[in-house]
């Protein structure tokens, strides 16, 4: 391991790892108590169903759409409208589940919007009433956007629920997306970040596809309880990148090809307290030289290039020095689990 590496882990956090795993059990018991947990009282059959759409003609000299989700519970799905559509957002729900027969509070649905300059913002808020037990049924909303407009904004949150996202040709001046309890699952295609990517869950799954995508900031998937599942295709970066992917709890895998210059150097840090990595490279020979390095405290380790020299902790590609291609940096670590690197090169 290099000296990098080691001082990396003495600064992480030094919460014992079965303290955070009891904290993610207590997260799991809560939500499962949300959505399946018995109530006092007779359960009533509720359902919300609604739609909230915004006209291209009443907002001609938009030119960014900033959308921001802020979710109590619930799943959602974010996609685009056929091209030339005559609206900027259709948003609609479905959403049934069970609630005391005479509470008299409910949960709250809203979207309302504002305009600033030529920033068109879209607020879509969901409340859970704080001092009910309300058991979840089928939950379905979708939010529509268009994608003739340039510049998207996307900042969502979901406490318990979650969040899918289909998009391609578009163009993120941010891109935050969490949720406390609930699988994130984004595919992004020919599109632009041009900000920092940040996906984090604290408990479940997170599946992030991006083919053919800019990215302009740094990048960031983080899991407390739960596997991330990476497959990038052909990505570019405008400067150079830090990757970081870990998770408390949960297989990582990290699948990447690439065939077309990355444009700048990449340091790829992928970290594991319990669970396996995976990382499974293929890339055309000479677009990049390499740095690995690699270490499993319990577990074993594999990687396939173990005839490269090893240099300050690296393994590094050979001709390394005198190579003038980008870099690509790979730090893996796993407390308790089993290490997998494979980088095939194309001629």
């Amino acid at each position: 391991m290099s000296e990098n590496q080691e001082n990396k882990k003495k600064s992480s956090s030094g919460i014992p790892t079965i303290i955070k795993i009891l904290g993610i059990i207590g997260i799991f018991v809560f939500w499962y108590m949300v959505f399946y947990g018995p109530m006092l009282g007779n359960l009533a059959p509720r359902t919300q169903l609604g739609n909230y759409d915004i006209k291209v003609s009443e907002h001609v000299n938009i030119s960014e759409i900033a959308l921001d989700v802020q979710a109590d519970v619930g799943s959602y799905d974010i996609k685009l409208l056929p091209t030339g559509s005559e609206k900027l957002l259709d948003a609609d729900w479905d959403v049934n589940y069970y609630i005391r027969e005479n509470s008299e509070q409910d949960i709250e649905i809203s979207i309302s919007n504002t305009t600033t300059n030529n920033t068109l913002s879209i607020f879509v808020f969901v409340n859970y009433p704080s001092n009910e037990m309300i058991n979840i049924g089928d939950w379905n909303f979708t939010l529509y956007l268009n994608p003739d407009y340039a510049v998207y904004g996307l900042n969502a949150y979901v406490a318990a629920g979650s969040l899918e996202i289909e998009a391609n040709n578009i163009t993120y001046n941010e891109f935050s997306v969490i949720t406390n309890a609930g699988e994130i699952d984004i595919n992004l295609d020919s599109s632009e970040i041009q900000s920092d990517f940040i996906v984090e869950s604290n408990a479940g799954e997170i599946d992030i596809n991006l083919n053919n995508v800019i990215i302009d900031g740094d990048f960031s998937t983080l899991n407390n309880a739960g596997a991330i599942n990476l497959v990038i295709t052909d990505i570019k970066f405008t400067h150079a990148t830090t990757i970081d992917i870990s998770s408390d709890a949960g297989k990582i895998i990290l699948s990447w090809e690439q065939t077309f210059l990355l444009g700048e150097d990449v340091i790829i840090n992928v970290d594991n307290n319990v669970g396996e990595i995976d990382i499974d490279l293929l890339v055309t020979d000479l677009l990049l030289k390499y740095q690995v390095g690699l270490d499993a405290d319990v577990g074993s380790t594999d990687f396939n290039h173990e005839e490269w020299d090893v240099v300050g902790g690296y393994y590094q590609s050979s001709g390394f020095a005198s190579s003038s291609a980008d870099l690509m940096q790979i730090n893996a670590n796993t407390d308790v689990g089993s290490l997998n690197i494979n980088i095939d090169l194309l001629s």
